[in-house]
């Protein structure tokens, strides 16, 4: 998957770009602290399997990864903006 990778002698910041800018890695770098849930499933590119799970939740699950999900405000017609 394509990534941006955000650092500075503190922080580095891992960013999944095509899973919508999901934060896949969060390091406080001086203590090499990872700060962010890591999945046993590891990160899945979306699309890249077939969902397994009958539950309406279980698709999600089955493409999660960990990290931090984030989301943004999206415009009245449902664009992001």
């Amino acid at each position: 998957m394509r990534t941006l990778v955000l650092e500075n002698r503190n922080l580095r910041l891992v960013s999944l770009l095509d899973k919508g800018s999901d934060i896949a890695e969060l390091t406080y770098k001086p203590l090499d602290l990872g700060l962010l849930f890591h999945a046993p499933t590891g990160y899945r590119k979306p699309g890249s399997i077939v969902g397994t799970c009958k539950r309406s939740e279980g698709e999600f699950m089955e493409y999660h990864g960990g990290g931090w999900q984030d989301m943004g405000p999206r415009h009245k017609d449902n664009r992001p903006r």
